[in-house]
Order: structure tokens, then C-alpha cells, then sequence
């Protein structure tokens, strides 16, 4: 077993998880630290209202209210009289002691009468102050008699409540009315519950109020006409940041759509998807709609999360699962615009599988969970400056499951997590103005438990939402507290973006185990800090950007990952962007408009019939590392598929001066169909499979072109595309040979390089590739010029005692008129890939002892196309070579290894259009290359390639029937030297297990299909 070093802080050791405890118990104590589908899943999840409150509404309720009225002027100029007490009458609301205790100055002095109506006027301010908004005093025509000053007060009474929805407006009119059914006329009108009603209302999503008051028909009274417009039923936004971890990715992409008001019933509908292009994807669906007109609210989620793990921990082979449904009530106690408060109820039911296959570990638990939460906030000017201040309280009570026999019992054995748990979450925050531009912020949060807890439950400190000079996920305890202190300055604008600076100060302490159990165990606390600068820059409507780097002290280092000091932490949030539309219904500019987004894709079918025949009769094999001959065919059968299905969401956002960020995700869909006459058996077959396509966020500009990082199409794969007649789509694409090393092995891949020496895994020797973890700079064209340039390294190794493996790629395109010319080039450092030629499979070094120490390689491809168009026909050319190495590997003794393979290929292809036909062919041969291997053997340094060659040839044609959809057939066949074993790249014909097709078979294959394109 190769050795793994993981490091263990002696001053501040981890808690071991189960899954590390029973590791441990199986001869693997060094993987305690891996981290778990519970710790993932919380990671993941966007805080709950309970955690952390919501910011006081961006568009609150609007209300307008009438005109003051001035009063008439008081005739009896220069008369004065001594008040000896003042008399109210309309006072349903307020006392008379209260409202004369507002004139005590006047009373029991000689006034005149400016000051009588000055009295009328500061009662009517008095009333307006405590929220009756349209109430208003009176000094009526009066004998005064014994100095008694007799006050009218008109309270003001609603008179007519109407409803004026905007156009855009899908909400249901009676939804709306439920809302304002406590506005009722007659009653006096209060400004806190108008507000509450109006507020209740924008609380919809997409929701805005704006209501005016008039003067109603009858004195004393006033109108309310409420004004509801509505935004664009669908919405998307997206989020990028570093806050992940180093073993599934720490790069993150997220984007949310969502439908507001779909059913006209208040309805929210939103989904989410979040990827780190390294080893974890996670989506989570939900949906709410309020019950009746109070601001009560249900709803439901649902969230899946699947990972693997790699780097350090990559040789376990750990992969897992989480899964989380809920369902949930809320309630606004106070609605205002001063102050808040709402209580939740939420019920879930959380499931985890978390796998190491090399330890044979396979461990399942659940959790079921009810939790209440009551969370606010309230603004006030304690301090001579306004101020905001959230808090929240949130009580759990929940039941651990452990459903793996092995978990179980260890679990009984030592931290005892499973059964009945409680549980206390809170949180204090408030933020505060100062002078001289400076606000403050602090925090304070913390959480109690019952007993120990499972990971997926406990408190952690470090993160970008904790102590941020430490990784997510550090400091975790059944127990602890955390404080946040920041002090923020406005700094201006830069480039059309506000800037704030800010520094900070984070510190926290946890307690590891409620209740100590592991003897080995001597703290059982463990404290962190940390202290940094950061900067926030925002765009209104557009986009904000924080960076922040946070130092920890000397001597405290992670123990859960290496870490860098300071820490670094970025984060990109898109504003809400509206649906512009399918792709296909907009401009045929390719780039999208700003502030938009848009849905693309397309799918198809293809009726085909495939074959595999002519394979080489049983015998020995012809190429030092060929498959042994079998003589086994594939006899012909119809399948039905849908090789290259797709949706997509991508939007951007406009920065100013010409410069925009984008972000795009896209899902590939591939779903094929054998009827019963197939090759595997007698029923029919049927199989789907989605995978990320090209995904990720960036930066363009038609001056400085392009810059990007997510999983993108690599620059090699772009060009060969390209300059292929059937444009790679297909059993007709030149992938079938251009960019493919043959020998069984696919040319196209999305990952790599692979994590385990015995893996067969082709993705190390695949050229035609979808990389994840790059980063692409595009140019723009210059006089016909444009090139590309790609870098990936996630830190991945083909073996622990190897340097990671790292891709590059660049690419250079020139047109002039009838002439197009392109170059690609694309090399992958300590891949390995030449490990998947062989016929001994994976085996990083020596295919014999696999001793992978101190060995390294270097595998490359380059490639040259070129096309010119005479009228109505297309002429192109492909030219490629490949070569894979390997160096200081260790011979073994009666076994070789495979050291290089070369091999070069070319394709020529034409295109000719008749009218809305075209018709398009291709011819191409790959050559057999040659070879060296390595061994202790004289009699094995021999390397022979013979017939490793192949010949390609398709031809077929392409009908559009309108802007989106064409119907198309093609005819392909591969023939296969002797030993080679060339295969479509797309639409790759295959057997079951243990019936594949031997080497020498050509593959065949013809149909006819549709592509839809949206």
C-alpha cells in the first residue's frame, strides 16, 4: 500500500470522524481526517434564516400620503386670552392627558391666537408621530370661555381600498386583497398596519407595493389605492468564489434560477446548482407560497450532493452522497420597517453515503430533524447615528441513524453520536454608523448541544463565515462561540464601482466533545483567530466583488488541510438577471446582451445501424502492446441515440467601458436505445447518462479579449472541430482518429488525470478534451489573427509519490476571406496516459512492480488544419501527431513497460452545398506509429507497432429545415489495421463485458437524424 503523509497537529488535534475511527481500525488510522457527505452537505447549503437574518428590504412598501392642508387663517388678529386647559374631542385613539400633556408650555399663560393654531398644528405632528398617518387637529370657531381652548381632531378613517396592478402583473388580484383584507374601511388609519400589509405583500418575490392615500369622498376620511407591478417571471444569478475545500475543489461556481409568481398565487420556484469542476456537483430545488394573507409561508426543498475526493486523500478512492428534504412554515410576527420578527418551523430528513473502496468501507447514516428558528431585527439611533441590528435563535431536536453495521458498532464504542440529540443555535449582530464615513460591525454566534454530535451537526470556525484565516471546515465542535468584529469605510469609486475597505478581527473556541471518550485525545478545546484587511467593490445592478486576506498567528497551523498564510478569499455575486429568451428567438450576435440571460441547447435522434467486423483470427498478437487477438465480431443491430443533447443557462453583466463578466453552465444529456436484437441479450437496453459540459465565469472585452476559469472546451478540441466537415458531431467526426491513440482507448474526456494505479481509466490519454479546473485567456482578431491559450492544475496525481498532473494547451486561428488556417498544440505533464495504451492497463512505472517513485512523463499532440471555399465547396485538411512518454521508470524483470508511442494522422474532408442541401465527405488514415519499451529483458526491449493503423471514411449530408431544425444521415465506417482498435468518438460501438469485439475489428455504422437547436 503506498503511504500517505497527513499531517496531525499536536497542540490542536481533530476530532476523528467515525469513518476515520473505523479507518483506523482497519489499518488506515492515517485517513481520519477525510471529509464526509454531512460536513459537505452543510458546507453547501445557503444559510437558513436562523443562521443568518435577512437584510431589511431592498424596495419596501411605498405609501404616499395626501397633501397637507393648510389651515384657514385665524381672523381675530392681535386677540389673546389666558388658556387655563385645552379640551379635546375626536380622540378615539389617544387620551385627552396625553394629548394636553404635548401643550403643558401653552397652559396657564396669555396667548394669542398664532400660538392657539401652533398648538392644532403640534397635536396633528404628535399624531402623525405615532403612526396616524393622515390625523389632524383643528382649532374650530369657538367662544372660549373660563380659558378652556377646544381642539378638533380628525384621526382620519380609510375610506375605499382599491387595487391598481401594473400590466406585467401575474398575481392573482384576490391573492393581493387577502393581504389587505385587515385594511378595513371605516377604520382608523394607522401607518403600522397599512405597513405590515403592504410589507406582508412585497415579501412575494418579485413583489413591489406602492400605495398613495387621498382624500376620501367623505370628511375626515382618505382613499387607498394600492399599486402592485411585478418583475420577469424567470430570474437567474450567479456566485463564484474560493470557499471550498482543497480535496473536492476549492473553486465554485453556483447559479440559481428561479420563477416568481408562476401560478399567480405567490408561488416561489427556484434551482441550484453549484459545481467545483473538481469533484463535487450539488442541486437543490424549492419552492414556497403563502397560505392565506398573513405572511404565513410554506414550503419545500430538496438538496443532492455528490463528491470525490481527491489530492492527498485521491489513493482511497473515497466518493460519496448526501441528500436532504424538507419541509418548512413561516410566520411574521412584526412586519415593519423599524423592526421585525418571524418564526420558523422546519422538518428534515438528511441521508449520507460515504464510500472508501480501497478499504472496503461503505457507511450509511441519517439524520431526521425538526427545528424552530425566531429570527428579526430592529433599527434605532441609540448612539446618535443610525444603527441595524439582527438577531436570531434557533432550537433543534433531531435523531442520528447509523445504518452501516461496522459504523454502528464503532460508534457505540466511542463518541456515541447515534440516537437523540438537542441542540441550541444563536446569533447577535448588530452594525453601526460612526462619524467620519465609518461603520462598525460585530457579531456574536454560538451553539450548545446535548451530547456528541455526528460532523454533519457540529459548529465550525474557520471559513470565510467564521475565523477567515483558517479553511472551511477548521475548528469543528460539538460546542462553541464566535465573534466577528469589522470596521468599514466608504472609499469612493473606482471604474463605475463603489468601493468599501474594511479590516477585521475574527476569533472563536469550540469544545471538540460534549463528552470526552478518546484517551488520546488531550485538549478537548481548541481556539483559533485570525485578523485581516479586505475590500468590497459593487456595481449597482451588476456586481459585487469581496476580497479579504486574513493572517493567523504564528505557530497555529490548519490541521485539516495545508493552508496558505495569509488566506485569501474571493467572492463574485451577480445581480438578478432576467430572461432574455431562448438563444435561438434572439439576435444571431452570439454575445448576449447585459442584464440578461438566456436559455440554450438542443437535442436530437439518430436511427442507426452499427457493426463491428473483420477482427483478427485468435493468434498471437502482431503489436508489442495490442490486445491478443480473439477473432470475436459484433454482429450488426439498430440502436436509437441521442449522442450530444444539451441545456444551458448563461448570462452577463455590464461593468462599463466596454468590459462585462459572463458565466454559462450547460448540461449534456446522452441517451441511447437497443432493441432486443442488440448484442448483449435478449431484452431491450436502454441507458442515459448527463454530464457538465462547458461551465464557468469570466471576463471579455472586445479590446483585451477574453478571460475565463470553470470546465471549458480545451483549445486543441475547439480547432480540430473546426475544420471537421460533420464538426465533430457523430459517428462521422474526425475524432474517430484525429486526436485518438487507438488502442481501445477513447480520444475525448472531461477529468484526469486519474487517481489509482490499477484504474482503467482512459481520461489520462484522451486529446479531444472538456477540461475542468482551467483557466483560458481568448485574444480578440487582429487582421484575420486570434489565438487561445489554456492552463489546468487541480492538484490531482496519477500516483501519491508523483508530481501533480498539470494540462496546457494554446491555439492559433487565421482567416482571410475563402482561407481559414489553424494550429493547436496541447501537452499534459505526469498524466501517465501512455499507462492506458498498453495491454497491461494502468500501471504508472513499472507495469510490473508498479513503483511510481521519482518516474514522471510528458504526453503531447499537435495539431494543423486548413480550409478554403471555392463557391459553393469547402476543402479542409487535418493534419495530427501524438506522442506519449515515460521516464525513469524501474524495469521490471520478466515484464515490459511501455516507454513512448508516436503516431501521426491526417483527414481530408469536402463540403458542397446544393440549394438547402449539404452534402459533406472525409477520408483520413492514422499511421502506426512506433513505439519503445523498457525492461530487464533483453529479449522484451523489442517494440513493435505493426498494424496499429486505421482508415477512416464518411460521407453524408445535412438538410436544414428551418432556423432550428435539421435532419441529417451519415455513413461511417473505420477500418482497423490487424492490431488496432480505432472506435467512433462519439456514438462508440460497443459490447457487454466479456463480448467485446477483438483488435482488427472495423467499426461501421449509418443512420439518419435530427438536430433541434434552441
Amino acid at each position: 500500500m503506498q503511504a500517505i503523509n497527513v499531517k496531525r497537529s499536536r497542540g490542536h488535534p481533530f476530532k476523528p470522524s467515525v469513518i476515520g475511527g473505523l479507518l483506523a481500525l482497519s489499518g488506515y488510522g492515517v485517513f481520519a481526517q477525510v471529509p464526509d457527505a454531512g460536513r459537505m452537505l452543510e458546507s453547501i447549503r445557503e444559510r437558513t434564516p436562523g443562521q443568518s437574518n435577512p437584510a431589511p428590504t431592498d424596495t419596501p412598501a411605498v405609501i404616499e400620503r395626501p397633501a397637507e392642508e393648510r389651515s384657514a387663517p385665524v381672523s381675530a388678529a392681535g386677540a389673546r386670552v389666558v388658556v387655563t386647559q385645552f379640551e379635546f374631542s375626536g380622540n378615539d385613539s389617544i387620551d385627552a392627558q396625553t394629548l394636553a400633556a404635548q401643550l403643558d408650555d401653552l397652559t396657564g399663560r396669555e396667548i394669542g391666537f398664532a400660538a392657539l393654531t401652533e398648538a392644532a398644528a403640534r397635536i396633528t405632528r404628535f399624531y402623525r408621530s405615532q403612526g396616524y398617518l393622515v390625523a389632524r387637529a383643528n382649532l374650530p370657531a369657538q367662544d372660549i370661555a373660563n380659558g378652556a381652548v377646544k381642539l378638533e381632531i380628525l384621526e382620519g378613517r380609510l375610506g375605499t381600498v382599491r387595487v391598481e396592478p401594473a400590466k406585467n402583473v401575474r398575481l392573482d388580484e384576490g391573492v393581493i386583497r387577502r393581504f389587505i383584507d385587515d385594511l378595513v374601511p371605516g377604520a382608523v388609519i394607522r401607518e403600522s398596519v397599512i405597513e405590515r400589509s403592504l410589507l406582508l405583500l412585497t415579501d412575494i418575490p418579485g413583489i413591489t407595493v406602492r400605495s398613495v392615500l387621498r382624500a376620501g369622498a367623505q370628511p375626515g376620511t382618505a382613499d387607498l389605492v394600492v399599486r402592485v407591478s411585478e418583475s420577469a417571471l424567470a430570474q437567474a444569478r450567479f456566485g463564484f468564489d474560493n470557499q471550498g475545500n482543497s480535496y473536492t475543489g476549492r473553486n465554485r461556481l453556483t447559479v440559481e434560477l428561479s420563477a416568481n409568481d408562476w401560478l399567480g398565487l405567490g408561488d416561489a420556484w427556484s434551482v441550484r446548482g453549484l459545481t467545483t469542476f473538481e469533484g463535487l456537483t450539488a442541486q437543490t430545488l424549492g419552492v414556497s407560497v403563502p397560505v392565506g394573507g398573513s405572511g404565513l409561508r410554506a414550503g419545500l426543498g430538496y438538496t443532492n450532493l455528490l463528491y470525490k475526493i481527491g489530492r492527498d486523500f485521491a489513493p482511497l478512492d473515497a466518493s460519496g452522497e448526501g441528500q436532504s428534504a424538507s419541509a418548512f412554515v413561516s410566520y411574521p410576527f412584526i412586519r415593519g420597517r423599524q423592526a421585525n420578527l418571524t418564526g420558523q418551523l422546519t422538518l428534515e430528513q438528511k441521508s449520507y453515503i460515504d464510500r472508501i473502496n480501497q478499504a472496503g468501507l461503505d457507511v450509511k447514516k441519517s439524520t431526521s430533524v425538526s427545528r424552530f428558528d425566531v429570527y428579526g431585527d430592529w433599527r434605532d439611533g441609540l448612539a446618535g447615528t443610525a444603527a441595524l441590528t439582527h438577531y436570531a435563535l434557533g432550537l433543534t431536536r433531531g435523531k442520528l441513524s447509523r445504518d452501516s453495521i461496522a459504523d454502528a458498532s464503532f460508534d457505540d464504542r466511542s463518541a456515541r453520536t447515534a440516537g437523540n440529540f438537542h441542540k441550541v443555535n444563536w446569533s447577535l449582530s448588530r452594525l453601526q454608523a460612526l462619524p467620519g464615513g465609518f461603520t462598525f460591525y460585530a457579531s456574536f454566534s454560538g451553539q450548545r448541544a446535548s451530547k456528541n454530535l455526528d460532523s454533519s451537526e457540529e459548529f465550525f470556525l474557520g471559513g470565510p463565515s467564521g475565523v477567515r484565516a483558517y479553511p472551511q471546515g477548521e475548528g469543528a465542535g460539538d460546542e462553541g462561540w464566535l465573534s466577528r468584529l469589522e470596521l468599514r469605510r466608504a472609499l469612493g469609486r473606482v471604474g463605475g464601482f463603489g468601493v468599501e475597505g474594511f479590516v477585521f478581527y475574527d476569533a472563536g473556541r469550540v469544545r471538540i466533545d460534549k463528552n470526552p471518550w478518546d484517551p488520546a485525545q488531550v485538549n478537548n478545546h481548541r481556539s483559533l483567530q485570525g485578523a485581516g484587511l479586505g475590500l468590497i467593490l459593487t456595481r449597482p445592478k451588476a456586481l459585487t466583488v469581496s476580497v479579504g486576506l486574513a493572517f493567523k498567528p504564528s505557530g497555529t497551523p490548519s490541521t485539516i488541510e495545508a493552508s496558505h498564510n495569509p488566506t485569501l478569499w474571493v467572492q463574485l455575486s451577480g445581480a438578478p438577471q432576467a430572461f432574455a429568451g431562448l438563444s435561438s428567438a434572439l439576435a444571431d450576435d452570439p454575445e448576449l446582451s447585459q442584464d440578461r440571460f438566456e436559455v440554450f441547447g438542443g437535442f436530437g435522434l439518430e436511427f442507426e445501424r452499427v457493426s463491428r467486423d473483420g477482427a483478427t483470427d485468435a493468434g498471437p498478437r502482431g503489436a508489442t502492446q495490442s490486445a491478443t487477438p480473439t477473432g470475436r465480431q459484433l454482429p450488426p443491430y439498430m440502436r436509437y441515440s441521442d449522442p450530444s443533447s444539451s441545456i444551458g443557462v448563461r448570462g452577463a453583466l455590464g461593468l462599463g467601458d466596454g468590459l462585462e463578466a459572463f458565466w454559462q453552465v450547460e448540461a449534456g444529456v446522452a441517451y441511447k436505445y437497443v432493441p432486443k436484437t442488440g448484442p448483449s441479450s435478449s431484452r431491450p437496453e436502454s441507458n442515459a447518462a448527463t454530464t457538465l459540459q462547458d461551465a464557468g465565469v469570466g471576463l471579455r472585452s472586445a479590446d483585451w479579449g477574453s478571460v475565463r476559469y470553470g470546465q471549458w472546451t480545451m483549445p486543441f478540441r475547439d480547432m480540430t472541430a473546426k475544420f471537421d466537415p460533420f464538426n465533430d458531431y457523430g459517428i462521422g467526426g474526425a475524432g474517430g482518429i484525429i486526436g485518438s491513440p487507438g488502442l481501445g482507448v477513447g480520444s475525448s474526456s472531461s477529468a484526469g488525470p486519474v487517481t489509482e494505479v490499477g484504474d482503467a481509466n482512459n481520461d489520462d490519454a484522451a486529446f479531444i478534451r472538456r477540461q475542468p479546473g482551467v483557466w483560458q485567456y481568448a485574444t480578440p482578431e487582429w487582421k484575420g489573427l486570434s489565438a487561445r491559450i489554456a492552463y489546468s492544475n487541480n492538484g490531482r496525481r496519477a500516483a501519491p509519490d508523483i508530481g501533480a498532473g498539470s494540462i496546457w494547451g494554446l491555439s492559433g486561428a487565421y482567416v482571410n476571406g475563402p482561407l481559414k488556417l489553424g494550429i493547436a498544440y496541447e501537452q499534459h505533464n505526469q498524466y501517465f496516459g501512455i499507462a492506458s495504451l498498453g495491454r497491461n492497463n494502468r500501471g504508472v512505472g513499472s507495469s510490473a512492480t508498479a513503483v511510481t517513485q521519482g518516474t514522471s512523463s510528458r504526453d503531447w499532440a499537435v495539431s494543423f488544419g486548413a480550409s478554403y471555399t471555392l463557391g459553393a465547396t469547402t476543402f479542409s485538411m487535418l493534419l495530427d501527431k501524438l506522442s506519449y512518454s515515460e521516464s525513469d521508470v524501474i524495469p521490471g524483470n520478466t515484464v515490459l513497460d511501455l516507454q513512448s508511442y508516436r503516431r501521426r494522422a491526417r483527414l481530408f474532408g469536402v463540403t458542397h452545398t446544393i440549394g438547402r442541401w449539404e452534402l459533406r465527405a472525409s477520408a483520413g488514415r492514422a499511421s502506426a506509429g512506433s513505439c519503445d519499451v523498457v525492461s530487464n529483458d533483453p529479449a522484451l526491449r523489442a517494440c513493435s507497432t505493426a498494424g496499429l493503423g486505421a482508415t477512416m471514411v464518411a460521407f453524408g449530408f445535412n438538410r436544414p429545415i428551418n432556423k432550428n431544425l435539421s435532419f441529417y444521415g451519415t455513413f461511417s465506417r473505420i477500418r482497423n489495421d490487424g492490431s488496432a482498435g480505432y472506435n467512433f468518438r462519439t456514438g462508440a460501438v460497443f459490447a457487454s463485458a466479456g463480448n467485446s469485439p477483438g483488435v482488427g475489428a472495423d467499426v461501421l455504422g449509418y443512420g439518419l437524424g435530427f438536430k433541434y437547436r434552441f
